[in-house]
């Protein structure tokens, strides 16, 4: 007669050998369903253009396409357009390889958000992505895979005013912290979706508006440095000197809102904004010297001092803004 305590222990360890093998056998099981379908994906990027950096946008027109057997559905139909305001599908076609082969194409025209950084302007470069994602498609079903080999870009594409550095496709995944429903896709991946990216480069090749916006800082910078060169012995010449002053001032603060505004950069420092701070910064030096030298000059009454001292505050201080600007433009320039 075998105990009952020791019954029950015999039950207990038949029942966990029994889940244990059961554990073990689902996954297995698991592991060997991960045989996921890989799809040589590619892209043609046919227009590019719209650069808005007051809206964040820009435009982008391109062919999407993989080659697949004849059986299988057409994934481009759940292709989603991450970060786009507004998404036009122009064709979605199939045609035939073989007996049993076939390429689905789609051809996209998108409206991409992008958080222009006009900090360098116009020397400008920024870098350009679209993520594309197959949604409710789980990626250890389906992956993307990619060639660095095939160009991405139509050898006709033409920006005015910008030229393309660079252009790459690569083949990616979305992870997101929820399946959102769909137990498929939760069922392996823990909720990753295929996906790809496409990636550019574009560059600002055209510096004639910058120079537009920062032609008034450089003529309030003129009006300060004529302000040194009126002679203190006239009657009333600190009113003429600081009418200039005031005068650059007003000048050089209305260019630097107009040129914030004009680029879309109101929430960030660009180099015209800087140009500008240095030309602000002039002005003031020529302020305080008009304010020093009008002192003495009552005071004392020594001509020839005072045009000594404005002399060498012109020079010193023009020089000095010079350079300033220089520092700031050549580096950018690159």
């Amino acid at each position: 007669m075998i105990p009952a305590k020791f019954s029950n222990w015999a039950v207990s360890i038949a029942l966990g050998v029994v889940f244990l093998f059961s554990a073990s056998s689902h996954a297995s099981s698991s592991r060997l369903s991960l045989n996921p379908e890989y799809l040589a994906a590619n892209v043609l990027i046919t227009e590019l253009g719209g650069f808005n950096q007051v809206e964040k946008t820009y435009e982008i027109s391109l062919f999407v396409w993989y080659e697949t057997s004849r059986d299988q559905p057409n994934v481009l139909t759940r292709l989603k357009v991450n970060g786009a305001s507004l998404v036009r599908t122009r064709e979605n076609a199939t045609f035939e390889v073989d007996n049993d082969r076939v390429v689905h194409r789609l051809f996209l025209e998108a409206k991409m958000h992008h958080d222009w950084r006009l900090h360098d302007y116009p020397f400008d470069s920024h870098t350009l992505s679209m993520e594309m994602e197959l949604v409710d498609t789980s990626y250890d079903d389906i992956r993307f895979v990619t060639s660095s080999i095939i160009p991405v870009l139509d050898e006709s594409l033409e920006i005015p005013k910008w030229s393309v550095v660079g252009g790459s496709l690569y083949a990616t995944k979305k992870v997101r912290s929820s399946s959102l429903g769909n137990t498929e896709v939760s069922r392996l991946s823990g909720g990753a979706t295929p996906m790809l990216e496409v990636s550019l480069v574009v560059k600002r090749n055209v510096t004639s508006g910058f120079w537009k916006m920062v032609i008034t800082a450089f003529a309030a910078a003129g009006l300060a440095l004529a302000s040194y060169f009126i002679q203190l012995d006239v009657s009333s010449a600190i009113s003429a000197r600081f009418g200039l002053i005031a005068g650059s001032v007003f000048a050089d603060v209305v260019s630097m809102r107009q040129s914030a505004l004009q680029i879309g950069a109101l929430d960030s420092v660009t180099l015209t904004d800087e140009v500008h701070m240095y030309v602000l910064v002039y002005t003031a030096t020529a302020a305080i010297i008009s304010v020093y030298t009008h002192q003495h000059y009552r005071q004392h009454g020594d001509g020839g001092f005072i045009k000594t001292v404005d002399f060498r505050a012109a020079m010193l201080s023009s020089s000095l803004l010079v350079l300033g600007i220089l520092a700031i433009l050549l580096p950018a320039a690159g």
